[in-house]
């Protein structure tokens, strides 16, 4: 045994929806539309994409290329940073070998960024190529510096 269930009849529309909308109806839409205008901007100008955000990077100062450094000297490792870093970096040598660049040093660990700078001593390390690379969870990628050479007195 079936039951027969009933279902509302839907009701025609008041305006048929080829026609221009009643004066009464064509404010509210305006009042409504306008009203939600300052909210969403970007909403309606989609061909607008907001700019990227700034690329924090960290960029070395110092050394420069071609700086010769001689074993157990001090010497200043300064950098600029374009955003916050707050992580403790640390700053290494690397050497140049055939296959590439490979660690040969620690110059210092743990280093507050803010300082933009630290001092450290050269290692006794073989005469060649060289470069400074800071390293920091936050940093996207290790900043490196240019070649410089390191020799014995």
């Amino acid at each position: 045994m079936k039951q027969h269930i009933e279902r509302p009849v839907k009701k025609p529309l008041k305006q048929p929806l080829n026609q221009p909308l009643k004066p009464c109806l064509r404010w509210m839409a305006r009042h409504r539309t306008g009203a939600r205008l300052p909210h969403a901007p970007d909403l309606f100008r989609p061909w607008r994409a907001r700019p990227p955000a700034p690329q924090e990077s960290l960029l070395l100062r110092s050394p420069s290329e071609g700086d010769r450094w001689t074993c157990v000297e001090r010497h200043r490792i300064s950098w600029q940073y374009t955003g916050a870093l707050w992580h403790p970096c640390d700053v290494l040598l690397e050497r140049r070998t055939d296959e590439g660049w490979a660690r040969a040093a620690l110059l210092a660990a743990q280093v507050d960024p803010r300082a933009l700078g630290t001092s450290v001593v050269v290692p006794e390390l073989p005469t060649g190529p060289y470069r400074v690379l800071i390293t920091s969870p936050e940093l996207p990628v290790a900043a490196c510096s240019p070649p410089l050479v390191i020799r014995h007195h």
